[in-house]
């Protein structure tokens, strides 16, 4: 079984305090295993995926529903034009500037927080740069990575890196 990769203890993630409070043996035995599941706010399959993830009992970080109130993000916070369809396109430094936003700085704390809280994390196509970033957290951190795929879609070889891929929401057993 893996290990999560927290301490326990305050972390801070661009300024925001994030209290991770270990957990008893006991309690470590008996918890369901927690996922991560990564996509797009535009996948329209994905809130079926997280609540069948959660109906076959697992714990799931839901970006579009973080425990964190308040914390779910969406580029248009930052900027009512930006619309975050796939079209869009900001400069640089638009950016970068949005990125310093404290509603930005939010939702990537609470999804950073999110990915070192999960032991698996579940890649939902299609999906945009974002989500791929947070599976290759997930590979790199020799964590769990499933990849759930569309019955058709273009292949990418890196996704060798996955423990596991299916079209179905079986995927974690």
């Amino acid at each position: 079984r893996h290990e999560p990769h927290l301490s326990p203890g305050p972390r801070h993630y661009l300024g925001v305090k994030i209290e991770i409070t270990p957990m008893t043996s006991a309690e470590e035995e008996n918890r369901e295993m927690r996922i991560y599941a990564a996509s797009s706010w535009r996948n329209e399959r994905y809130p079926r995926v997280v609540r069948a993830l959660k109906d076959a009992g697992f714990e799931v970080y839901d970006f579009r529903n973080p425990s964190d109130e308040g914390a779910a993000f969406n580029w248009q916070q930052v900027n009512p034009s930006w619309n975050g369809g796939s079209d869009m396109v900001v400069s640089a430094d638009s950016f970068i500037e949005g990125m310093k936003s404290t509603i930005a700085q939010r939702g990537f704390a609470s999804d950073f927080a999110g990915m070192k809280w999960a032991d698996v994390g579940v890649l939902v196509l299609p999906c945009g740069k974002s989500a791929h970033m947070e599976a290759g957290y997930f590979a790199g951190a020799n964590k769990p990575l499933h990849i759930l795929l569309e019955y058709t879609f273009r292949p990418e070889l890196i996704y060798s890196l996955a423990t596991c891929h299916k079209t179905t929401t079986d995927l974690i057993e």
